[in-house]
């Protein structure tokens, strides 16, 4: 059984409290891991243990499971856009113009919302700010899947009116800066991800036949590329969102 909290040395971490500190923040993993240790005592290591495992799992199966939705999302939505963007005559309209880069900065902002709404409902729930404005950006994407240049037009244009208005509103600056971290992240994390990919398994890789070396490839590195943006999310959320806004008052 661990020692109690007022006979271990208060100036080291242990591995015990710092395992429960990743899932909560510390405060809240010192009186867990007190309350538990106090409760053993009496009941043995054995309940100590089954305890502390039950308590890591229910503190700590939203990450897992965010994750895992996010990812396939990401998945479920990808097909309609490669769908749309090769279907013939898809791009004629707008290509050699302006309006293939705003095109194309909608669909790029977009395909990362497809990780980050269900990563972001299912890790902070559907009351959190940084949700809400997922969810919002997600449906002005949303519409840039059918090449619509009107309907995407009025939707940069909402866009940029909530960016602006987010980062001039005290309560949305934080969450605007969460969310404008992880297209830049997922983005920059997918395009290197897929670099080193095509390095390391090249021969692998076959255009017109099914290979299941490169299918695994492919969702490895897609995996790895949202790990780091979901860890750089949390990080992010954790800083920002839920520290007292006395400790930080340079964003205020």
């Amino acid at each position: 059984m661990p020692n109690s909290i007022s006979s271990a040395d208060q100036t080291k971490t242990q591995p015990t409290e710092w395992l429960l500190a990743r899932f909560t923040d510390s405060t809240r993993a010192v009186a867990i891991l007190g309350d538990l240790t106090e409760m053993a005592s009496t009941r043995g290591r054995l309940w100590f243990w089954t305890a502390y495992w039950r308590t890591l799992v229910s503190l700590g199966w939203r990450t897992p499971v965010a994750f895992i939705s996010g990812f396939a999302g990401f998945w479920l939505m990808l097909p309609l856009v490669l769908k749309s963007v090769l279907a013939p005559h898809a791009l004629e309209k707008i290509s050699g113009t302006p309006w293939l880069t705003l095109h194309m900065f909608l669909m790029t902002f977009g395909m990362s919302l497809w990780f980050a709404v269900p990563y972001a409902f299912l890790r902070y729930g559907f009351r959190d700010r940084v949700t809400h404005l997922y969810g919002i950006f997600f449906l002005l994407t949303t519409p840039v899947i059918f090449h619509s240049n009107s309907i995407s037009l009025i939707c940069c244009l909402l866009l940029l009116a909530i960016i602006v208005a987010a980062f001039f509103t005290s309560i949305w600056r934080r969450p605007m800066i969460v969310l404008s971290a992880m297209p830049v992240v997922s983005m920059a994390s997918l395009s290197a991800c897929g670099h080193l990919e095509t390095k390391i398994y090249h021969p692998h890789f076959r255009l017109h036949e099914f290979n299941w070396t490169s299918w695994l490839a492919v969702r490895l590195s897609c995996a790895i590329a949202f790990l780091i943006a979901g860890i750089v999310f949390s990080r992010l959320h954790r800083w920002l969102m839920e520290r007292p806004a006395s400790t930080d008052r340079s964003i205020a």
